[in-house]
């Protein structure tokens, strides 16, 4: 009897199932219906916001963004404007007439071309300014130092030299000030002494100006020089153009002739040939590296990297300690024809007896390598080098203070543009 049972149980849950699926079938049509049509009311809402998107104009003011928005525009505005002052300042350099030394007749035009500016006065019958370009630098030795014909070969400076009839007799350098976009520094001037005192000078600083703001946009800030007391004619120069000058008391260059050397108290000490003393031509470019690194390290990184390793080899020393540390450096190079110059010493605090041994090596080498007549020059900038300076060379060492000298042209804008709007004013009229 269970089993006829069981099959009619089974047969009336099928029929009970049956019907609540004929109950149920059109409800869930319904809801895919409403679904569907929800689903394509999105779709047609999404395509209707992205068709509103597109036309949406690029510069629609937003109440929230639009500071962010004007403060992104105006830096894209400047950068536009130093491309196009960059661009503009290269073509005009490309104009530029390449120079060169020609012996018993002085510096001359070798090729034609247009100057950069032309400009004249009651004392100067025409003068023609012209960008020195890097790969002209090296014709240019005998108007700029060492230093500037290195940084402007390499495109790291700005140079100009002023013409008068065909000859080449005055030149100015400048380069952007370390850790600063709004200042520069002026490392290098030279006037003819046949063409001084006739306002060459300050048509080479007036035009050194102009191309700076120029070529910044506008944004030039700080000029900064740094000359010795003794220079002829720069500090007046300087006080005209508005400079402000203090002279340094622990700014010192001093000077020595290499044979002189050779009777230094430096010299007359017992030498010390220390373990880790190495010439900087006996170490490789990666070696030069740590250098850098250790002297950044300890914030005395006055040359740069690329400076550091085109010192002159066979004079610079440098003490290694333990672990590649960086003891002590000597570190010299060519200012000028027949004068070389101590850009980087240092001694780490916990190692001051390291000093003795990289200066001597200096020295010895100077003696070994230069002639008598040579001169070494040794800048300072502290009491504590100053010290060190009088208790290793001769009392009779040469000293020569030096003159800082600052220009704030937020305060001299409005002058520096009268200057240049007079200027322009009377080219025109010629």
């Amino acid at each position: 009897m269970s089993g006829p049972i069981e099959i009619h149980r089974r047969t009336e849950q099928r029929e009970i199932q049956e019907e609540q699926c004929t109950i149920l079938q059109p409800l869930i049509q319904e809801l895919r219906e409403r679904q569907q049509q929800e689903a394509g009311q999105v779709q047609t809402l999404y395509q209707q916001f992205m068709g509103r998107l597109t036309a949406l104009p690029e510069n629609v003011p937003v109440a929230e963004g639009a500071p962010i928005r004007e403060e992104q525009a105006v830096r894209k505005e400047r950068k536009r404007r130093e491309k196009e002052a960059k661009r503009e300042y290269r073509e005009q350099g490309k104009r530029g007439r390449l120079l060169f030394l020609e012996e018993g007749r002085g510096l001359k035009i070798l090729q034609n071309g247009d100057s950069l500016k032309k400009w004249g006065d009651a004392r100067t019958k025409h003068i023609e300014v012209y960008m020195i370009l890097p790969e002209q630098a090296e014709r240019v030795k005998p108007l700029l130092s060492r230093e500037a014909v290195d940084l402007v070969s390499r495109g790291q400076a700005f140079s100009l030299c002023a013409v008068e009839d065909s000859e080449v007799c005055g030149a100015v350098c400048a380069r952007f000030s370390q850790g600063r976009e709004d200042a520069v520094e002026w490392i290098s001037f030279y006037v003819a002494p046949s063409h001084r005192r006739r306002g060459i000078g300050g048509t080479l600083l007036l035009e050194l100006l102009d191309e700076l703001m120029d070529f910044m946009g506008g944004e030039l800030c700080r000029m900064e020089v740094v000359f010795s007391e003794t220079a002829e004619g720069i500090a007046e120069l300087l006080q005209a153009a508005g400079f402000s000058l203090e002279t340094e008391k622990t700014a010192c260059a001093w000077r020595i002739s290499v044979a002189a050397l050779a009777d230094a108290p430096l010299l007359q000490r017992n030498p010390s040939f220390p373990q880790g003393l190495f010439s900087l031509e006996s170490l490789d470019h990666y070696q030069k590296k740590q250098i850098y690194h250790n002297l950044k390290r300890y914030d005395a990184d006055y040359l740069s990297m690329e400076e550091l390793a085109h010192a002159h080899p066979k004079l610079s020393y440098v003490l290694m300690g333990t672990g590649n540390s960086l003891d002590a450096c000597s570190i010299l190079d060519t200012q000028e024809e027949g004068v070389y110059c101590l850009r980087q010493f240092f001694c780490t605090r916990n190692h001051t007896t390291a000093a003795l041994p990289v200066l001597q090596a200096s020295a010895r080498a100077l003696l070994a390598f230069c002639p008598g007549e040579a001169v070494l020059e040794i800048p300072t900038v502290t009491e504590s080098a100053v010290q060190l300076v009088r208790h290793l060379l001769p009392k009779e060492t040469i000293c020569r203070h030096m003159v800082h000298a600052v220009l704030d042209l937020h305060e001299r804008k409005g002058l520096l543009h009268g200057l240049f709007d007079c200027r322009e004013q009377k080219q025109r009229e010629e």
